[in-house]
């Protein structure tokens, strides 16, 4: 079924309509107006009444008002458009008693109506009046969650997290640009990054088609002040002095009576909607539109050069091509513009962005032109090959001091991986006896980046954690070794995890080649928080980090991906959370060690695997395997031995005893202990193994017809189906793994009806021709089924 949204606004329409009032509904173009009047058309015939929608504009309007009963409603969408004769005609059907319902956007200061209503004649005195008359209900912009519901009630495919958040930005709360944008995403017309907006290079027929529409509601404008629109489109919200300065008073002026250019919530401010500014860009004048982003440009180059940070789409406008003829760009801008460009060139590669990092290069290519040799060596790595890295960090070795740089520690060992792997060399063992002042940190990153382990790594990374004067080194090798007794299963003892303390973050900065460290810290932290079942509460405080570093924007796209899967996972939709984990691999940071990159594919594959098997269906032979077939709400799974025998240890992950101890319970069909389980898990938020324990306690409590049993388990359920109904935009019931719940025989259907209407024992064993024993029988095993504590709980179930 469709969601219905404005529902509380729906039944006050048909209120008001059914004490014969007339209704004003204010609604801003995009805001659903049409399928409000779609819907309460529907629902007033749904109650028996009459009603006929019709445009403002339409030729038809003076017959269908002329001609319409008194009793039958008249919905009038678009009244912005109505001339002088159809206002006059709805102040008369509203004279003569006459169900009414017009609709108006009030944004646009020069429609037909505003034309109508500025004269000031004693007739159209009259006409301002009428509005008084009518009962005011005001579309006012869905909140994003609505927004999100919406979506994901009218697709027929998994909408991503990234694609619903460029939605709901883009939308601005209305219902109508929320659709139109699923639509534009469908045709892969939608762009996510850097920001939300439309890729005109897939812009097809259809979408321009839909794109004109979108701004044929704000009626004509020239194309000089279309392209002025485009222009603040492209920017952030301005105050008027700005945005006078940038297009012109005479511009500004239009956009404003036009209703284009729209109050932001900070007082003062204004902007255009982007994706307004994308429909008009179909009538704008091109050369308008190169004039303005030029001058934008300038103003962003110049913002840089004065130390200020810029957004990430911010960069990408400023690194666009000069003309030919620039006589405005100086050599300080032309210098911030090469600056820029080089740092875009390794970041696009450092999240594989490979083909728009090597179309900058094809501007832009002098040694000078990154940030550092390490980085220069990075983007060498992976836009040429490995190789080509590993010999410009040789060569600077001789030079600097390379060799006690972490950065370049870390890349090194990533590359020289890479070049073994690319050459087909035999496996190689880590050197654990190295002497060298960083012999530590070496074995360390080459641990990570090696194709086989040691027996004894875990222990010899702890005592280069202790060891090492450097905090980044600390730091780094700490979290990875945290990741590795998580992968095998453990809780490591003393750490973040254990104790609850804050993340460990570098000291260092940021920035530069330090990035890629942040980079592989922030991914290991949100992998070993997801399979120790921390990540909903360290979800905030991974994101507070990430916004601090100077790849915030990157890394806030990855960790939507991310936190996306781990939500859905839990509540057993593993379609979804395969989908967001394989989102999530596309634009993760590409410099991780090896060994990182290898955890995150196995857990794609495991996804896969049980998204392809049933609830008993083999699952892999790893922990990983483990967790995330049980929080998938395969319970039945056995466990893989690995997971098995970790399980039973004291510093054991969690979920892994939880899995164990469901199973026990389970297999002595111990209800109690079931019911114990699922309350727990339901606290953890591990939605489908919860809600599977308690339809397992149900049963054995209704076998045992123990009423009160099965009561506490559907109250529980219910309260998982409210939270996750409240928190997750696309939760449906049936997405939960839950077995079905025992129903009623045709006997005992038959009995508690019988019961239900108030029949004695012996009224229903003389009725059925059976014994009271019998009818007691039916009645016990009815009521614990449904639940129904006493027998006038049992009447109110069985007739419902």
């Amino acid at each position: 079924m469709a969601y219905v949204f404005r529902e509380e606004i729906l039944s006050e329409a048909v209120a008001m309509l059914g004490r014969g009032r007339g209704l004003l509904v204010v609604g801003h173009s995009g805001s659903g107006r049409t399928s409000f009047l779609t819907t309460l058309e529907a629902r007033l015939r749904e109650q028996g009444g009459s009603a006929v929608a019709i445009a403002a504009a339409s030729p038809e309007l003076p017959r269908t008002l002329h001609e319409a009963p008194v009793s039958s409603a008249v919905l009038i969408d678009a009244f912005e458009q109505a001339d002088a004769r159809a206002v006059s005609l709805v102040r008369d059907r509203l004279s003569a008693g006459g169900a009414l319902v017009v609709v108006l956007d009030p944004s646009n200061h020069d429609s037909q109506l505003a034309a109508t209503l500025q004269n000031t004649s004693t007739t159209h005195v009259r006409q301002h009046a009428l509005f008084e008359s009518l009962h005011p209900l005001v579309l006012a912009p869905l909140e994003p969650f609505e927004i999100k519901r919406l979506l994901h009630s009218r697709s027929e495919d998994l909408i991503d997290a990234a694609t619903e958040e460029a939605i709901v930005e883009l939308a601005k709360g209305r219902p109508r640009w929320a659709l139109d944008l699923l639509h534009l995403a469908q045709m892969r017309t939608l762009s996510t990054f850097p920001r939300p907006g439309l890729n005109n290079r897939n812009v097809i027929d259809e979408t321009s088609g839909l794109l004109r529409s979108i701004a044929e509601a704000f009626g004509g404008l020239s194309p000089e002040s279309a392209a002025a629109a485009v222009a603040l489109a492209s920017l952030g919200p301005l105050d008027h002095a700005g945005i006078k300065e940038l297009i012109g008073t005479e511009h500004a002026h239009t956009l404003t009576r036009k209703g284009v250019l729209m109050r932001h919530d900070d007082e003062g401010l204004a902007y255009v909607p982007r994706l307004l500014g994308a429909a008009l860009s179909t009538c704008a004048s091109p050369s308008h539109i190169d004039r303005y982003e030029r001058a934008i440009q300038s103003r962003l180059l110049k913002k840089a050069a004065a130390g200020f940070p810029l957004t990430e789409h911010e960069v990408q406008h400023s690194i666009r091509a000069f003309p030919q003829e620039s006589s405005h760009v100086t050599p300080v801008l032309r210098t911030q513009q090469s600056d820029l460009i080089g740092k875009s060139i390794s970041r696009l590669s450092a999240f594989g962005e490979h083909s728009l990092a090597r179309s900058l290069l094809l501007r832009e290519n002098t040694p000078e032109l990154f940030d550092g040799f390490v980085n220069h060596a990075a983007v060498l790595g992976e836009l040429v090959s490995p190789t080509a890295g590993l010999a410009l960090l040789e060569a600077d070795e001789g030079e600097t001091s390379a060799s006690l740089n972490l950065p370049a520690q870390f890349i090194r060992a990533r590359l020289d991986a890479l070049a073994r792997t690319a050459r087909h060399d035999a496996p190689t063992q880590p050197d654990s006896g190295r002497a060298s002042p960083n012999a530590g940190v070496s074995l360390a990153l080459d641990l990570w980046n090696a194709d086989r382990r040691i027996p004894t790594e875990v222990p010899q990374m702890r005592r280069v954690a202790a060891q090492s004067k450097d905090p980044a080194v600390n730091t780094l090798v700490t979290v990875l070794t945290d990741l590795e007794e998580v992968w095998n299963g453990y809780i490591p003892q003393g750490s973040w995890l254990d104790t609850g303390a804050p993340l460990p973050t570098f000291e260092s900065p940021s920035e530069g080649a330090f990035e890629h460290l942040v980079s592989t810290v922030l991914v290991a932290q949100s992998y070993a928080a997801l399979l120790a079942g921390q990540f909903a509460k360290r979800r905030h405080e991974l994101q507070t980090i990430a916004a601090n570093t100077s790849l915030r924007e990157y890394h806030a796209r990855w960790m939507r991906h991310f936190a996306a899967a781990a939500t859905a996972l839990p509540c057993g939709d593993v379609a979804r959370a395969a989908l967001e984990w394989e989102r999530f691999l596309a634009c993760a940071p590409q410099y991780l060690p090896l060994r990182l990159r290898s955890y995150l594919a196995l857990a794609k594959h495991e996804l896969e695997l049980v998204a392809r098997s049933d609830a008993y269906g083999p699952s892999g032979d790893s922990v990983l395997s483990a967790i995330i077939s049980y929080m998938a709400g395969h319970v039945h799974q056995p466990a893989p031995p690995a997971a098995a025998e970790v399980s039973h240890q004291v510093n054991a992950l969690p979920i892994l005893k939880l899995r164990e101890a469901h199973r026990a319970a389970a297999s002595a069909g111990n209800p109690f202990e079931l019911l114990h389980l699922g309350l727990e898990l339901r606290t953890l938020e591990k939605w489908a193994p919860s809600a599977i324990a308690l339809a397992q306690s149900r049963r054995i409590f209704v076998r045992r017809r123990s009423v009160s049993g099965v009561h506490r388990c559907d109250e529980a359920t219910r309260e998982i189906k409210s939270t996750l109904r409240h928190r997750i935009a696309w939760y449906r019931p049936e997405l939960l793994p839950v077995p079905a719940l025992d129903t009623l025989t045709p006997r005992e259907r038959e009995t508690a009806k019988l019961a239900a209407q108030g029949l004695s024992n012996r009224q229903i064993a003389a009725q059925l021709h059976c014994s009271i024993r019998t009818v007691e029988s039916h009645i016990a095993q009815a009521r614990a089924k449904l639940g129904a504590a006493t027998r006038q709980d049992l009447a109110n179930v069985a007739l419902h």
